[in-house]
């Protein structure tokens, strides 16, 4: 069965290099999803020259539109922020202490004013370009290694009680191993965080205060998305309009459902690359956390942490020392591959387009790992950098 291949690219590269695009061609690479960021006017110049050196080479063009976060916007007095309460935990240290990577970037409320000028970008990019797709990224809540991201909220919306949050990291400071053990085993990291809520408050804190609260701001999330895809392809005409999502292990704490995705969208590019970022900051970042009270070890709180993310422990680092190693190339092929087997059992393979790493992985792991989505019914692959395609340098596309 051929597959499509695609490649995630800075227009600036490909209207700079045009021989570099002609490798790209030579490769296999069928589509250019040009990055657009979130000022057309700014990329335009870039963007129209890309666009011609694509439609040279018979490539097709597809837009890549960021959305309420990410490098190069501003959120300004729109900005998502914990409430009073939870800045004080944050104050005592109860949010953790973890560097995620994306916390840099201040969110604007989906669903908010901001909606307006994210739909003005997307039909001028439809109009002025004619691009085949249009794909929204950081069309989600920022990942849960940023755990106080996963509480802010903005005005008009609920705030979840702090006094919960007090009870699940009371709970996890006085843990024992085997009890973690327990709950890791039972439950998901939502499930998990009401059950040490309800433990905490006697029984006596509602019907899934965690649940109920992501939950609510998934829909929120959905129903935005849902929107900016509607006038993405009542702009293009034909244009076909999908998103871009981090894998399922997280999806639930960031606001995105793949089944509902696969319905509402016309593909799903779900990011199986970014292991790094995505899975290991993660686990990182609440392995921390629940070592907190020191009963647990690095590796007992590590193993726990990725069952409740649904993950094989036996497959992941058991220590941040691991993660940054030579040793964690070894968990990419098996852990990427595990996440693309749970985003075939909430999605038609037929609406799943995955993206992997393109510079940083063993070529020959990336080949298998193409090798796998192919042999599952996907229509595509893209890629993250180029290196991996023809032996193609790093640089100058996306890094």
């Amino acid at each position: 069965m051929s597959m499509t291949r695609g490649a995630y690219l800075e227009p600036a590269a490909v209207a700079r290099n045009p021989e570099y695009a002609a490798r790209l061609a030579d490769a296999g690479v069928t589509i250019f999803l040009l990055r657009t960021g979130f000022d057309p006017q700014r990329t335009a110049p870039a963007l129209e020259r890309a666009v011609a050196v694509a439609d040279r080479l018979g490539v097709a063009t597809w837009l890549l539109a960021g959305t309420w976060w990410g490098h190069g916007l501003s959120a300004g007095g729109e900005a998502m922020a914990l409430p009073d309460a939870w800045q004080a935990l944050a104050r005592r240290g109860l949010l953790g202490d973890y560097p995620a990577h994306e916390q840099q970037w201040p969110m604007r409320p989906p669903g908010g004013s901001a909606d307006a000028a994210i739909a003005a970008n997307l039909e001028q990019l439809a109009r002025c370009w004619g691009p085949r797709a249009i794909c929204l990224t950081h069309a989600r809540f920022r990942h849960p290694a940023a755990i106080g991201g996963l509480f802010e909220s903005a005005a008009g919306w609920p705030e979840l009680p702090a006094a919960h949050w007090e009870q699940v990291v009371g709970g996890l400071r006085e843990i024992t191993p085997r009890r973690f053990a327990e709950l890791s085993a039972g439950h998901d990291l939502i499930g998990a965080l009401d059950e040490l809520a309800r433990r905490g408050a006697g029984g006596e804190c509602g019907a899934g205060p965690f649940a109920g609260w992501f939950a609510q701001r998934g829909a929120r999330l959905q129903a935005a998305v849902t929107g900016l895809l509607d006038v993405a392809r009542k702009a293009g005409g034909r244009l076909r309009a999908g998103v871009n999502a981090i894998a399922p292990h997280a999806a639930a704490l960031s606001g995105q459902h793949y089944g509902e995705l696969a319905r509402r969208a016309d593909f799903v590019q779900p990011l199986l690359g970014y292991v790094n970022w995505h899975v290991f900051q993660c686990g990182a970042a609440w392995s921390r956390l629940v070592r907190g009270g020191g009963r647990l070890g690095e590796a007992e709180a590590l193993a726990g942490v990725w069952r409740l993310f649904g993950l094989e422990p036996r497959h992941l680092p058991c220590s941040e020392a691991e993660m940054a190693g030579e040793g964690a190339a070894g968990a990419l092929e098996a852990v990427a591959g595990a996440l693309l087997d749970r985003v075939l059992r909430a999605c038609p393979a037929q609406r799943v387009l995955p993206v992997l790493r393109g510079n940083d992985w063993p070529p020959a792991a990336t080949r298998r790992l193409e090798q796998r989505i192919r042999a599952a019914g996907c229509p595509a692959v893209f890629y993250q950098g180029t290196t991996v395609l023809a032996g193609l340098p790093p640089g100058p596309g996306w890094e």
